[in-house]
């Protein structure tokens, strides 16, 4: 593996971790995960999960309530009255909502790290882990279904499709599992570089869209699992992409980690306009409304656009270094930065880079 790959690598796999030893095990900064309902959002944040109301910014409850040793920044997957995330302790957990000492179940079949969100399909819960195996546990009672072998960590949220399981690897592949059993449905597809971003779906179009960190862009048809078409636009050297694109007003738009960010067809690829170079951004883009979308830079500086480019609004968090996408719900969006005063800022859809209210764990 190429250094600079090898270097991109370890941001991803331990995202900026600083492992330092003490008493109650290792202390992780990373980026926060996040995902919300219709009344609440999930921050997973160093050593706890917090419910927050979204109307007032107020803590509900935080797992664990104690001491407990866990390191989480998985975001959250909910299941009715339920969610499942997993932690940095090989630990997945299945909790009530309301009350997360009601606990269904947790595994502890893993060896390494769950980074990722997990996803669920005909009860069945797909988790990648970093000890370079995917899980399927039954969503019920948590038992081990099956698990996929493969060379390296798996950290990118899985796609199902009916009975099959996508996944970004980050051995230049896509994979595609039958979701019973953990069997390879179709050969690996060849990507040029590590893949991290998760793949996306759209079932208008048919074709599943991701990017590597070999510098492309592609779509995938999700029947036939061969490439479809291959971004060939107007920006001369595509960067590593990390991130899911967004499908808004008919156009695919994404973004790669030097902030260049394309509009294209989702049938043909064709471009359709491309704003070069708006900051270093691991994030990935969040359409706001039907017509525009947000961009947050690793530097902080938060940028909204409509759908034909036009400038809406740009402000900053101070001191803030952004790696996580901004999450927008029906009336907030939602940033969880590194290093700034708070770890969550919530601002207005109608925003004028002002927070309608902020969060910060007590003591």
């Amino acid at each position: 593996m190429k250094t600079k790959y090898l270097k991109i690598l370890l941001l991803a796999i331990i995202s900026l971790f600083l492992l330092v030893g003490c008493a109650g095990g290792p202390l992780a900064q990373s980026t926060p995960g996040l995902n919300a309902n219709d009344t609440h959002v999930f921050l997973s944040a160093v050593n706890k999960v917090y419910k927050i109301d979204l109307e007032n910014g107020m803590e509900v409850w935080r797992y664990p309530a104690d001491n407990t040793r866990m390191v989480t920044y998985a975001p959250v997957m909910f299941q009715d009255e339920e969610f499942i995330f997993g932690d940095m302790f090989n630990k997945l957990h299945k909790l009530n909502i309301d009350n997360p000492l009601q606990k269904s179940w947790e595994s502890t079949d893993a060896k390494g790290w769950y980074q990722a969100k997990v996803a669920e399909s005909d009860g069945i819960v797909i988790a990648p882990n970093t000890d370079r195996n995917i899980y399927a546990f039954n969503s019920n009672d948590g038992s081990l279904l099956w698990k996929h072998e493969d060379n390296f960590a798996f950290i990118s949220e899985p796609l199902i499709i009916g009975q099959t399981v996508i996944i970004s690897s980050q051995n230049h592949k896509i994979l595609f599992l039958d979701l019973k059993t953990g069997n390879e449905k179709d050969q690996p597809l060849d990507m040029q570089g590590a893949v991290m971003a998760a793949p996306y779906y759209i079932e208008e179009t048919g074709y599943i869209y991701v990017g590597s960190l070999g510098n492309e862009f592609i779509a995938i048809d999700a029947k036939s699992h061969k490439i479809a078409w291959r971004y060939d636009g107007s920006i001369e050297k595509l960067s590593g992409i990390w991130a899911k694109p967004i499908y808004l007003q008919g156009q695919l738009i994404f973004n790669d980690d030097k902030g260049n960010i394309a509009s294209v067809d989702p049938y043909s690829g064709k471009e359709n306009w491309v704003m070069l170079e708006q900051g270093k951004m691991l994030a990935g883009l969040a359409a706001v409304n039907d017509n525009s979308f947000i961009v947050a830079a690793e530097d902080g500086s938060i940028k909204l656009f409509d759908i034909d480019r036009k400038p809406l609004l740009q402000f900053n968090i101070e001191k803030a270094t952004i790696y996580t996408t901004p999450l927008v719900t029906e009336k907030l969006i939602l940033i969880a930065p590194v290093g700034a005063e708070y770890t969550l800022y919530a601002y207005p859809i109608e925003t004028t880079g002002m927070p309608q209210w902020t969060f910060k764990p007590t003591k």
